[in-house]
């Protein structure tokens, strides 16, 4: 009689481990485990979550006229029912887990900057955001969150130019995170598991573009507060940050 071994030597499970969806769904519904309770549940949450999208696509069709703004508002709406299908498929799916984790970041990096778009959109554009700022006499204030507590941020001049500047550092974060998911989508696929040194430098640097993409966009919609918040821009702002934050983390 041989003893089994500690669970410490045991093999770890990788991607090639998993079994097809078709075996993996009729295990589920036959046995009636928690697996099958938890993709019930998570399917009843995600059809709730294309609803209230359904609905606020409608009312944005009805109320907002400008076509680039309305095409922005879409997409963004669209974020919550798309990250939701997509996590819903992971679970069915587990072999495509890193392929449906490179969609699900990199559709919230592009949401980050068309919502910075939605948010120029309702000022005016960025030439008559500058002159309202010029108008008050406020400058771009680099202290916003996560380092409003560093009093060695500088604040310059709200010109177009600068402007422009911290929008093409949260574009090029967005380019960089699109790089590093398809990087981790073709590393999974060549090694078939996701417990090797590549993927914890990924994550590092996903949580640092994620870190910058929030910063600047809140220097961003510090701009025009009042107008945001006039328009309840802020909700739509705090959604994508925040759906942002917590599938980084959980990952």
């Amino acid at each position: 009689h041989s003893s089994s071994p500690p669970p410490s030597l045991l093999p770890e499970m990788t991607i090639k481990d998993s079994p097809p969806m078709s075996i993996f769904l009729e295990k589920s519904f036959r046995e009636l485990n928690y697996v099958f309770f938890f993709i019930v549940i998570t399917t009843f949450c995600t059809l709730i979550t294309i609803l209230i999208s359904i609905v606020h696509m409608f009312y944005i069709s009805k109320y907002v006229s400008l076509r680039r703004l309305r095409n922005n508002l879409y997409y963004v709406v669209a974020l919550n029912p798309i990250c939701s299908l997509c996590c819903l498929f992971a679970m069915i799916m587990p072999r495509n887990l890193a392929f449906l984790q490179g969609v699900i970041l990199t559709y919230q990096m592009m949401a980050l900057r068309i919502a910075i778009d939605v948010l120029f959109n309702i000022s005016g554009g960025r030439r008559m955001l500058s002159d309202q700022l010029k108008g008050c006499k406020e400058t771009i204030r680099y202290k916003a969150f996560p380092f409003c507590c560093c009093p060695c941020l500088p604040a310059v001049a709200p010109s177009v130019r600068n402007i422009r500047k911290v929008e093409n550092i949260i574009s090029q974060t967005c380019v960089v995170r699109v790089v590093l998911q398809v990087a981790d989508i073709c590393v999974m696929r060549e090694t078939g598991d996701t417990h090797n040194w590549w993927f914890v430098s990924s994550y590092f640097f996903s949580f640092i573009t994620m870190t910058v993409a929030l910063y600047f966009s809140c220097v961003v919609f510090n701009l025009n507060r009042d107008t945001g918040n006039k328009f309840r821009y802020n909700y739509l702002f705090y959604m994508v940050n925040i759906s942002q934050i917590l599938y980084t983390s959980q990952r």
